[in-house]
């Protein structure tokens, strides 16, 4: 038996199992961007950060999808605190490397 409701964490499920699609996609057309700015290490270190995300995001979505219901108020909101500091950390990370390809290309 499968059951799910609709609520702010069934929708942050689904908000994972998307970001996890999107990050797939940026991860595979910034890879060679990137590559000569970060070096080998940093290589090495963004391919791990890639594959975690592409594992952790969507299991994480799949779970708060169905079972997300039955998370009492505090958890929820400590789910959603997780999520402001990854979008958070998302739009650093884009700004930082925006602003460093710029310089470079000059």
């Amino acid at each position: 038996m499968v059951n799910y409701g609709l609520n702010l964490m069934s929708l942050l499920g689904i908000v994972d199992v998307a970001l996890a699609i999107a990050y797939l996609v940026t991860a595979i057309l910034n890879a060679g961007m990137r590559s000569r700015l970060i070096g080998g290490l940093g290589i090495i270190l963004y391919i791990i950060q890639g594959l975690m995300a592409i594992f952790i995001l969507p299991a994480s979505g799949f779970i708060l999808l169905f079972s997300g219901w039955r998370l009492d108020p505090v958890l929820g909101f400590q789910q959603f605190l997780l999520h402001l500091l990854l979008i958070y950390l998302a739009f650093k990370d884009a700004f930082i490397f925006g602003t460093v390809s710029r310089q470079s290309q000059r």
